[in-house]
């Protein structure tokens, strides 16, 4: 949608040229004309084809009003007049460089430079550059580079570019690039430069010097050579359009092609009815001085002839020139303040009286007012001078404000909106648009609305305010805003009543009788929540107050009531659940409610939700809660007392999840009990689990929990007895039979038992060992708590008779009358559903005093001989000699050995026992033989002292007698210990 054009032609001063001393009317004088122009701030810059530069001030007008309209000229001052060629060679080009206080004049091929802004000299690094037939300009990028303290300039000589750099201090020389061909005309964009020689146009890059022919000629009449048709090179850029406009002359008329910089042409084009003299742009216009004397304004957007101005033949138009700004070629009146109202939101609405619609309907037909003050045409800055012979004008366009201000008082909204559809916006139009906006929507026009309403950032907090369902989310606050927006604001009712109002305006027809009457009143209700939607969802980039972020979850639910959660999160993440309750409640939202609470930390009222949507009593259409969220909720529990609530919940509809979260817990007094007593209604074996939990996390330990946990385990040992395989392999212990067999109920039952009972410092061992002893398939266990109350030799008969545990037995004698010691119970704790157990094993009593290990074993050996028969027993006997040989005498075990077993069966015993004996054989021989040399020193020193003395000593055939000690032990035994033992040596 393009914006019609409505240019006029402003004149700026009638003389462009001073008197000279050649008489008026004269030849010379009427050969004078005007090259070429620059405006900055108040000065002018006009060249003439005589050589002379003249220097203007300009002075504005005084307005005669405050409200009068912007097309009274600055006067103009000649402040100085200088001959640039001595020979009279025209003036081609003028730059002002303000920033770098530098002004450059090309002509007679030399490109000077003054001082600003009066024409001086110039620094004396700046000197003349000669050779220049044209220079490639980039106005907007030159100005851009001014800013920064420096100027690039591209500079045509002959066949070559010279790219220059232009400081306050001096210029340098960047870059030569060689041309193809012979180049008069230059115009540049960025880093590429387009040049036309005699017949056709390139594309140099200068970055990379790459040039690249264009296929357009410059002219392709059969009539009129190229020589004959200056081309046109304009540098178009707006918006997206980055491009160069050449022109293309036929005998038809003239066409203009738009390029990018790779040299690709667009799908733009624009004809003109003959070649113009002279193209500017002016976006989003494209102006051309035709040769018919007329203007003819171009679209960007549409490329389409949108005006055609009118040049008076007798001011004989030489040029149109782009310029940056217009300094003062326009007097400017002082602006009149605007003014303001306050207007309050987020009041409670009051009830309207029976006559409300009617009256709003009335209200309707009365368009809103318009400022006398809007009526006045505003001009926007000038862009695009005229230059005549010996005048210059100017293009002056009316802001896009005064052009739809003028429409709107026609009632055209249509042109309105189309007046305003340009970039570069300053307040005058934003608060016409924010006007418009708010006409279009007394109209139910809420699509128009929506692009002013964006563009304006109107406050979203008065749209909401006219939205009776969302007057609720607004703090009560008042707006301060502009006076005329702020009446036209309050001539909008509600958004439901200004529906209706507008459709019993338009149709006349009651809204209820007519069902298509209602399908367009809900078509109405949903542009209306559509705009609003876009005008929120432009704010929160901005603004993220919650009250936005719930208006948009309202709207995202009345759009799609089943709308993911997912998607509706991140607006209601902003948003504090208090605010958002009375809508998830009417959309039974409750998942989503939910997740709010446990992102804010509230995880118990979330839970409360959750348990709710799983028991039935809370039904969400989208969201399901299944029983691993709620054991997922639970973890982020941290009283014991809602873990325990919740948990007691979860074990009801998932045991095993419920019972992870009980087990979480660390139990105290009364409250263990309730929540033993609540599990053993649901499941025993969860029960049997927590109170293991409690008896192995309590501080104190208690006797009853010890009592009710050791009857657990033997009525599941005894039931699931018949489970676990039968002990027969007496190569292994008891224990490490069940261990191997953990996985099975019976056997983690016994082995839990076992531990229990051995390391329970807390058990009546009395009582238990009446329950235990009950079940024959506990004997172990039985031997265990026998053990404990010091009845060691009836726990080892139980062990090795009733039991037949050799290991067991063994171990029993040799560690202080223990069935499991510390050492066994960690070691049948390496599965984890006993490594509970093994906690107790810390809990020690006072240390008792040890019994001898010596008696225990002869009583175990005893028990085996007297058994009959006494063979099934031959193994444990040999194992038992085998390995504790220097407890038992050699001569008692011979005499009690049943005489049928083979010698070679106590073959390792006899070996261990003999050589044992001849160690202390030896170890007496060694003694008495070291007591003997002792004896015999002394004897010697008593001798010596005697012979001393005098004395004469005889021996005594006698003495050697008592050397002697004893003779060795006969018989085929000791012959069988010599052997062995000169055998292992």
């Amino acid at each position: 949608m393009g914006a019609r054009s409505a240019y006029a032609i402003q004149a700026l001063t009638p003389a462009a040229l001073p008197t000279q001393a050649a008489e008026p009317g004269s030849p010379a004088d009427l050969s004078r004309a005007v090259r070429y122009a620059a405006v900055w701030e108040d000065h002018a810059y006009v060249a003439a084809n005589d050589g002379c530069l003249h220097h203007y001030t300009l002075h504005a007008r005084e307005a005669s009003s405050v409200r009068a309209l912007l097309t009274q000229p600055a006067a103009w001052h000649l402040e100085k007049s200088l001959t640039i060629s001595a020979t009279g060679k025209p003036i081609e080009r003028v730059f002002v460089y303000a920033s770098l206080y530098v002004i450059a004049v090309l002509c007679e091929n030399t490109l000077r430079f003054f001082s600003y802004p009066h024409l001086g000299p110039a620094s004396n690094g700046l000197a003349p550059i000669k050779g220049v037939q044209a220079i490639a300009d980039d106005a907007d990028a030159e100005a851009d580079e001014a800013a920064a303290g420096f100027v690039s300039l591209c500079l045509l000589k002959r066949k070559k570019l010279v790219l220059i750099m232009i400081e306050p201090r001096g210029w340098g020389t960047v870059k030569e690039i060689a041309l193809g061909c012979d180049a008069f005309v230059a115009r540049r964009f960025d880093d590429v430069v387009c040049v036309a020689s005699p017949s056709e146009y390139s594309l140099v890059h200068l970055d990379s010097g790459v040039q690249t022919p264009l296929g357009l000629p410059i002219s392709q009449s059969t009539e009129v050579s190229s020589a004959r048709i200056r081309p046109s090179i304009v540098p178009v850029a707006f918006g997206s359009l980055h491009t160069f406009l050449i022109t293309s002359h036929s005998d038809a008329g003239t066409l203009g092609a738009f390029l990018r910089s790779d040299g690709e042409p667009t799908d733009k084009l624009i004809e003109w009815p003959s070649h113009p003299r002279s193209v500017v742009a002016d976006p989003p216009y494209i102006i051309a001085l035709l040769r018919n004397d007329t203007i003819e304004v171009h679209d960007l957007r549409t490329m389409r002839c949108v005006q055609t101005l009118a040049v008076s033949a007798d001011m004989d138009p030489r040029f149109l020139l782009r310029i940056l700004g217009d300094g003062q070629l326009l007097s400017q009146p002082v602006s009149e303040p605007l003014e303001t109202c306050v207007v309050e939101i987020g009041a409670k609405e009051l009830p309207s009286p029976p006559d409300e619609e009617s009256h709003e309907t009335q209200a309707l037909l009365c368009p809103l007012p318009i400022p006398p003050a809007a009526r006045a045409t505003q001009w926007r800055p000038v862009r695009t001078l005229i230059g005549y012979k010996r005048a210059i004008s100017c293009l002056t366009l009316p802001t896009p404000s005064s052009m739809a201000w003028k429409y709107a008082q026609a009632h055209n909204w249509g042109a309105a909106d189309e007046a305003l559809d340009v970039p570069g916006w300053a307040a005058p139009e934003m608060r016409t648009a924010a006007y418009l906006a708010l006409n279009h929507i007394r109209a139910t026009r809420f699509i128009k609305a929506t692009p002013w309403l964006l563009r304006t950032r109107f406050d979203a907090r008065l749209l909401l305010d006219k939205y009776p369902r969302f007057r609720g989310l607004l703090v009560p606050a008042k707006v301060e805003m502009d006076a005329l927006l702020g009446e036209a604001w309050n001539a909008i009712p509600p958004v439901d009543r200004l529906i209706d109002a507008n459709l019993l305006l338009n149709y006349g027809q009651e809204l209820s009788s007519d069902p298509g009457m209602q399908e367009l009143r809900q078509l109405l209700h949903k542009r209306a929540d559509n705009m609003l939607e876009e005008v929120l969802r432009d704010t929160v980039q901005r603004d993220n107050a919650p009250v936005y972020q719930a208006a948009l979850l309202t709207l995202a639910l009345e759009r799609d009531a089943h709308a993911p959660s997912v998607d509706l999160l991140p607006h209601a993440a902003e948003c504090p659940v208090e605010m958002l309750e009375p809508t998830l409640a009417t959309y039974h939202r409750f998942g989503l409610k939910a997740e709010l609470l446990r992102r804010r930390g509230q995880v118990t009222d979330a839970l409360q939700i959750h348990c709710g949507m799983v028991d039935g009593t809370l039904h969400d259409p989208v969201d399901c809660v299944t029983a691993d969220q709620v054991a997922r909720d639970i973890e982020q529990l941290a009283t014991s007392a809602d873990i325990i609530h919740y948990g007691l919940w979860l074990a009801q509809h998932d045991l095993q999840q419920g019972l992870k979260a009980l087990l979480r817990v660390d139990y105290h007094g009364s409250d263990s009990e309730r929540v033993l007593a609540s599990l053993r209604e649901l499941d025993a074996d969860a029960a049997e689990q927590l109170l293991e939990h409690v008896v192995f996390t309590s501080a104190e330990q208690t006797q009853a929990q010890h009592a009710e946990l050791c009857a657990r385990l033997v009525k599941t040992s005894v039931a699931s007895a018949d489970t676990v395989p039968p002990y027969t392999d007496r190569r292994r212990s008891l224990p490490a039979h069940l261990a191997e067999h953990v996985s099975m109920v019976g056997a983690r039952a016994r082995i839990k038992l076992m531990v229990l009972l051995q390391h329970s410092q807390v058990l009546d061992l009395a009582s238990t060992l009446q329950l235990v002893a009950q079940h024959r398939e506990l004997s172990f266990e039985q031997a265990i708590l026998l053990a404990r109350l010091g009845r060691a030799s009836d726990a080892l008969s139980l062990l090795a008779l009733t039991i037949r545990d050799p290991l067991t037995s063994e171990a029993f004698c040799t560690q202080d009358a223990c069935v499991l010691s510390a050492a066994d119970t960690h070691a049948l704790a390496q599965d984890a559903s006993i490594a509970s157990y093994a906690t107790l094993v810390q809990k020690k009593s006072a240390r008792k005093p040890r019994t001898a290990s010596a008696p225990l074993l002869r009583t175990l050996l005893d028990m085996y001989l007297r058994e009959d028969p006494v063979d099934e027993y031959r193994d444990a006997v040999l194992h038992l000699l085998n390995k504790h040989t220097r407890q038992f005498d050699l001569f008692e075990i011979i005499s009690r050995i049943p005489p049928h077993w083979p010698v070679a069966a106590l073959e390792t015993y006899l070996v261990h026992a003999l050589r044992a004996e001849l160690q202390r054989r030896r170890l007496a021989e060694v003694i008495k033989g070291t007591a003997l040399a002792r004896s015999l020193d002394v004897g010697e020193q008593h001798w010596q002292a005697v012979r001393s003395l005098g004395g004469v000593i005889q021996d005594d055939p006698d003495d050697n007698a008592a050397i002697e000690a004893s003779s060795p032990i006969e018989g085929p035994l000791w012959d069988l210990a010599v052997r062995k033992e000169k055998d292992s040596t």
